[in-house]
């Protein structure tokens, strides 16, 4: 809110761009290695804020959703082209683990891999050098820069008080986007994205048809994003999210029934099980892709009031990384502490309430203003 979106997402790609150079040059220095890393999630954290924000606050309401909705597309087109990078790698020089590799090979490898990475950054650094500035932000700016000319001590932007937070206008819209962001990683994607192997492993999936049910699922991801972007600007964003956490609510029970069935020994973990595990996976990611992938940046950036939108992304964000990190280590753990069937019942009884904030918490905001939003909460 004081330097403005695009100050922030010029400097973001700057440093990431020299992070990456302290990272590949560190010399085999454990200590500058840790800072580069530290520098990347730095700018990391920045773009992950900005860019949807900046997105939101550019585009006209009628193209929000789909223009908001590449975010995510090409967030999930980036992930596919590094692991095609990394197999490219590994076949140019050899596999990390392969005797046969020399030492030499192996720091050109990884070298490589952190250089090709910044060359994003390299493109969004110049080509952030042409972006306007967002108009909200400009507005915003402009009604403050106004009202101090005038000498006008009410400026438009009131302080942001504990008192002004918990007025109807912030908190309402403020606690619908807290709890579907908590909501987004507890029904389960955290645990799919860096368990799925070993997920479809223990139910009963031969290892070469695991790793095919990944690249399945991976390759679901991005088609339906794909539609999702299409289908946003035209069915709305409250029937995408009931859609999607729908049929998220579907999936989990789904494989949280495999699971029982496994652990109470109805069915031996073996073909039928893995098949059914691994299809509940393919429809869990085919409906948070079409709803949830899509919409969530969409929720953030148009549910948020204008005057709180930038903290109130930075704080949900935290949370939503926190909640999904606490996901990741405690997966494993309490799957098999108390046994995945009740880990992946938890996860339906989050898509539940995902799906009740969905569709009586938020109004749906497909072609309106973000005046005309703030509005339907201040009546409410």
């Amino acid at each position: 809110e004081w330097i403005g979106r695009r100050v922030i997402l010029t400097g973001s790609a700057l440093i990431y761009v020299a992070a990456t150079g302290v990272v590949a040059l560190c010399c085999n220095n454990y200590w500058i290695l840790f800072a580069g890393l530290c520098l990347q999630g730095i700018a990391m954290g920045f773009v992950g804020t900005v860019a949807p924000l900046y997105l939101a606050e550019s585009l006209p309401p009628e193209h929000r959703g789909k223009g908001t909705g590449l975010f995510q597309l090409f967030l999930i087109g980036g992930i596919v082209l590094s692991g095609l990078i990394g197999l490219l790698v590994t076949y140019l020089c050899g596999a990390g683990d392969d005797g046969g590799t020399t030492a030499a090979a192996k720091t050109f490898a990884w070298q490589a891999i952190f250089w090709i990475g910044a060359i994003p950054c390299v493109i969004l650094f110049f080509g952030s050098l042409k972006m306007p500035e967002s108009p909200e932000w400009l507005k915003m700016r402009r009604g403050a820069q106004s009202a101090a000319a005038d000498g006008n001590a009410a400026a438009p932007l009131e302080p942001l008080t504990l008192r002004a937070l918990l007025t109807r206008r912030y908190a309402f819209p403020f606690a619908v986007v807290f709890l579907i962001l908590s909501c987004n990683k507890l029904c389960g994607l955290p645990c799919i994205l860096c368990y799925s192997v070993k997920l479809f492993n223990l139910s009963g999936l031969a290892k070469e048809y695991a790793n095919w049910a990944d690249v399945a699922f991976k390759t679901v991801m991005f088609a339906m994003t794909l539609l999702a972007c299409a289908l946003v600007d035209v069915k709305g964003r409250k029937f995408l999210l009931k859609l999607g956490t729908g049929t998220i609510f579907f999936s989990t029970v789904l494989i949280s029934a495999a699971f029982f069935a496994i652990e109470r020994g109805v069915l031996p973990a073996g073909g039928l099980t893995g098949s059914l595990v691994a299809a509940g996976v393919v429809v869990f990611i085919a409906g948070y892709s079409v709803g949830p992938g899509v919409c969530v940046w969409l929720v953030m950036t148009e549910l948020l009031p204008t005057r709180i939108r930038a903290v109130g992304m930075g704080v949900v964000l935290f949370v939503n990384h926190f909640v999904s990190m606490g996901m990741q280590w405690a997966f494993l753990p309490a799957g098999e502490s108390f046994g995945y069937g009740g880990v992946w019942a938890f996860c339906a009884v989050s898509a539940v309430l995902y799906w009740l904030v969905s569709a009586f918490g938020m109004p749906e905001t497909k072609g309106k203003s973000f005046e005309e939003i703030e509005a339907w909460y201040c009546r409410k």
